[in-house]
């Protein structure tokens, strides 16, 4: 299974900061990108899980 563009930042990220400080991180992208996400009015597709695979089961 792959992990999701968020997750690889999570242990990218592992590597120089804390754990603390990688959650924050990742938090804040987070909340970047669900701002770009609303104020265009667009779905959400990570482009490294195949969602219809995920859906089938």
């Amino acid at each position: 299974m792959t992990m999701s563009t968020l997750a690889a930042k999570y242990r990218s990220l592992m590597v120089c900061k804390s754990h603390k400080e990688a959650i924050v991180a990742v938090a804040h992208k987070m909340i970047r990108l669900i701002y770009i996400l609303l104020s265009r009015r667009q779905p959400h597709l990570d482009q490294d899980i195949d969602h219809a695979a995920m859906s089938a089961k």
